[in-house]
């Protein structure tokens, strides 16, 4: 459990592109003795999490951008 915590400290700043992050967690389990699979699980879980917390953000956001636009249209044509 420890070792799933400091490696999640030391890996929070690497980038979420696609599979860096998983390759990421995969050597640095390996520096602590932890299995491949279970890094990878441990990358996965954190991804999942990433996107079930994101993913509703992102879209509440484009929601009220898409209800704006006809607002900001009529406020720019306006202006000129």
């Amino acid at each position: 459990m420890l070792d799933a915590v400091t490696i999640e400290a030391i890996l929070s700043g690497v980038p979420a592109g696609l599979g860096v992050q998983e390759l990421t967690y995969v050597a640095v389990g390996k520096l602590f003795g932890m299995p491949a699979p279970i890094s990878l699980a441990l990358s996965l879980v954190r991804r999942t999490r990433d996107i079930l917390i994101g993913a509703p953000a992102l879209l509440a956001w484009q929601t009220l951008e898409a209800r704006n636009l006809p607002n900001k249209a009529n406020t720019s044509c306006s202006a000129q």
